[in-house]
């Protein structure tokens, strides 16, 4: 029961604002179709449909960047390498706003051939245009869309959680008001959905860049020129976060093959059916929303625990994101597959054929869920090759021939190929890579653990545990009395300075050999925050037992050869190398 302490709680708290602001995003998509569904009717949502395969574009782009960099940031963080964290972050923070100017340019230089690949040319008349508009109102603003996913990944590893869903709730809440006032009052159709939405995004980045100025975190703008090192580290991070983002990358694919399809083979019906398959897109951005929550909560804390090569706890987080976001997921496509008339009629689409679709779409969200978690957990965990082979095998392998091959024999088949591919896909993908998972889940490193209690006859016990480890693994006298040392100190400081004597609170001690040398320590406490390392007795009288409790710390740091402290998700995190 105490090994999961940590865990569970860092996991909920983390999940709890990922799902409100999961939520949030998801419903300010919606409200975008609804508002549009019920002033412009299916030739506004057949639009916003036909441009979306664009704006997913931006999120793969964004969320490799993001994903990637976050992960490699939380790595470092764990490690105690500040100045190389933020480094990290500035130098792909810099690389990205340059590729999103590049995109900008080149999307209204090639904006025609463009609405060819969206599938829309000139003969589809007043349709083909208004795509043409929106689109370009797209790419002008490229660098916003890039950069508030960004920031958003960023801050919640930096331990601004609270920053970032505030920014995240702020701009969902903002954009759902300006739709209102543009498309409902002002009948500014798509384009006023457009426009509130990047208005809202930079309201939404405004409120997150507040965190650069406050202290207490690590996350500093800098200005880091790229060289062929830094584009070298950002080609490879950013491949890193491609393995989850391309989950987007194929649904943009997925998009214009079936915004395609019915477009050309749905004759006088296909604004119709495009216009159903926009409602079925932000019905599975609304229940995406939980599986993303789950995963965005899991993987700052398993890129954490691996680095530390706490299995228990990395193991852990990742089954809570299985269980609340696929869990939470289900629930919320089985009331949508209840109530499917409602569905439809919030979109101004309360036809059977809509009715019919987003009941067929509801059985692949369990599934979609589950390959979207593994995905990210694999990820974090320096997998992602897996994860990329996952994703592919769900999408390349199964989903994209499936759909071409049902959507030619009927455009409407579609929405059975949604489902059939998730149920396929999912256990084929799965299958191929729970296997190989197990070499990435197993500590290739001698490692102790230890959960320690408020009380100090316990360190006893701890200290007895951790002699009789490194006289396992072949470690001096010397090197025992420092790790002991080392241990005990910290341990006696946090227990006599920061427990406060409730039933709850405790020390995550785990230690592991590096190299033949080193022994690295990370102790992880629920106490008020309070930093051992501070100690120094310098203001003290000689004979106070302040000064007294201080010179064993202080022997500590002279002996270790790398210490760190941070408060992270609500505990206390120490790093310590001797």
């Amino acid at each position: 029961m105490h090994s999961h302490f940590f865990s569970h709680r860092m996991f909920h708290r983390l999940f709890w604002p990922a799902v409100l602001v999961g939520l949030c995003i998801a419903f300010s998509d919606v409200i975008d179709a609804v508002t549009i569904g019920h002033s412009t009717h299916e030739s506004g949502l057949a639009v916003l449909g036909i441009i979306t395969p664009l704006y997913i574009l931006f999120n793969v782009i964004a969320y490799a960047f993001a994903l990637g960099g976050s992960i490699r940031f939380s790595q470092l963080m764990g490690d105690g390498k500040e100045a190389e964290a933020n480094h990290v972050f500035n130098g792909m923070l810099f690389q990205l706003m340059g590729l999103a100017v590049l995109i900008a340019i080149a999307g209204n230089v090639l904006l025609r051939p463009l609405m060819f690949a969206l599938g829309v040319t000139e003969a589809n008349g007043e349709l083909y245009h208004a795509c043409l508009h929106c689109s370009r109102i797209l790419l002008d603003f490229t660098p916003i869309f890039f950069l508030y996913l960004y920031l958003y990944d960023f801050l919640r590893s930096d331990n601004d959680q609270l920053l970032a869903t505030v920014g995240m709730v702020v701009g969902s809440l903002l954009d759902v008001l300006l739709n209102c006032l543009f498309v409902l009052k002002w009948q500014w159709g798509v384009q006023g959905s457009i426009w509130a939405t990047v208005i809202a995004l930079s309201i939404n980045v405004a409120i997150m860049s507040i965190h650069f100025f406050t202290p207490g975190h690590v996350l500093r703008l800098r200005l880091v020129l790229p060289n062929k090192a830094s584009l070298h580290q950002t080609a490879k991070l950013a491949s890193l976060g491609l393995a989850t983002s391309v989950q987007e990358l194929f649904h943009f694919c997925f998009e214009l093959l079936v915004n395609n399809l019915l477009l050309r083979l749905s004759g006088k019906d296909a604004a119709l059916h495009v216009a159903i398959f926009d409602v079925i897109l932000n019905i599975w951005y609304l229940t995406r929303s939980m599986s993303r929550a789950a995963t965005d909560a899991m993987l700052p804390l398993t890129a954490t625990f691996y680095v530390e090569h706490n299995m228990q706890a990395l193991m852990d987080a990742f089954h809570q994101a299985l269980w609340w976001g696929g869990g939470l997921s289900a629930a919320l496509a089985a009331v949508l597959a209840w109530r499917a008339d409602w569905a439809a009629t919030m979109f101004g689409m309360n036809q059977p054929p809509a009715v019919f679709a987003i009941r067929v779409f509801c059985i692949s969200v369990l599934f979609d869920a589950a390959i979207t978690i593994v995905a990210g957990f694999l990820q974090s965990i320096n997998a992602e090759k897996l994860a990329g082979i996952l994703i592919t095998v769900r999408y390349m392998a199964v989903l994209l021939p499936l759909t071409l091959i049902l959507g030619i024999i009927n455009p409407l088949y579609v929405w059975h190929a949604i489902s059939l591919a998730a149920i396929f896909g999912s256990f084929l993908a799965l299958f191929i890579v729970l296997k190989p998972m197990k070499r990435y889940t197993t500590i290739d490193k001698p490692v102790f653990s230890y959960m320690l209690i408020n009380n100090d006859k316990d360190i006893a016990a701890l200290l007895k545990g951790i002699v009789a480890f490194c006289e396992e693994h072949g470690a001096t006298s010397k090197q025992i009395n420092v790790v002991n040392m080392a241990v005990e100190e910290v341990c006696t400081a946090i227990i006599q300075n920061a427990f406060t004597g409730k039933s709850d609170e405790y020390i995550q001690v785990t230690v592991l050999q590096d190299n033949e040398t080193d022994f690295i320590m990370h102790l992880r406490d629920s106490a008020v925050s309070f930093n051992p390392f501070t100690m120094n007795g310098q203001n003290a009288d000689i004979s106070s037992q302040d000064y007294m409790n201080s010179i064993g710390i202080r022997m500590l740091k002279k002996k270790s050869k790398q210490f760190y402290y941070r408060r992270y998700q609500g505990f206390n995190a120490l790093m310590v190398m001797v």
